[in-house]
């Protein structure tokens, strides 16, 4: 994972957490996608219905720890993003903000 980020320093800026381990992940603070709050009466039911809802709090594992260079850690997490109507879901694998995970300590 952390093949080509080569680390002088003690501690390093990040660790891999191995196992995973299971987490409660805040999908409203996953992206700040602001293209999502223009004009939101305008989105279609069909929209509503089947895009994918980034709302609330969803069961996940954390991989990864990684410290970015203005002070904040990232999170590697793994969880599925449900869609409006909840009929679908979409797993991802993607770095997020730690305020954006907490622990769960059932899997």
């Amino acid at each position: 994972m952390f093949e080509d980020w080569p680390v002088t320093m003690d501690p390093p800026p990040r660790t891999v957490v191995d196992p995973p381990q299971p987490v409660l992940v805040d999908l409203s603070r996953l992206l700040d996608n602001r293209d999502d709050a223009f004009r939101r009466d305008a989105v279609s039911m069909r929209v509503k219905a089947e895009g994918l809802e980034f709302l609330d709090q969803v069961p996940g594992h954390l991989h990864a720890w990684a410290r970015s260079t203005r002070g904040g850690w990232l999170a590697l997490i793994t969880c599925e993003v449900p869609t409006g109507n909840k009929k679908g879901r979409l797993k991802i694998r993607q770095w997020c903000p730690a305020r954006a995970v907490t622990p769960n300590g059932q899997d």
